[in-house]
């Protein structure tokens, strides 16, 4: 079973500064960084509730060679993803945006 995923307008800016920072730190990173993330949310994609359960609606996946954090809902027939955050910053930051 593969569900549709759909990003919230502030995993999108996630998404977008993280790649933007790795582009600036070495040429090519930030296609490196958004190629694993692809895997993964193709992954969450085909096994959404494979991931670790955070709070009563959420889950949680992480990428395996940057230090980064998925946070979505499954929701009916389509996955939210609500953030894409770096591990070390505070977890409650993407419960802000529900």
């Amino acid at each position: 079973m593969v569900t549709r995923v759909d990003f919230s307008d502030e995993a999108k800016i996630d998404l977008l500064g993280i790649n933007d920072w790795y582009e600036f730190q070495k040429h090519n990173l930030g296609q490196e960084f958004h190629n694993e993330l692809s895997i993964l949310i193709s992954k969450i994609s085909s096994n959404p509730l494979h991931y670790k359960i955070i709070s009563k609606h959420y889950r949680k996946a992480t990428t395996q060679r940057f230090p980064y954090n998925i946070f979505y809902k499954v929701d009916d027939d389509k996955i939210i993803v609500v953030a894409i955050l770096h591990q070390k910053r505070h977890p409650s930051i993407w419960k802000k945006r529900l």
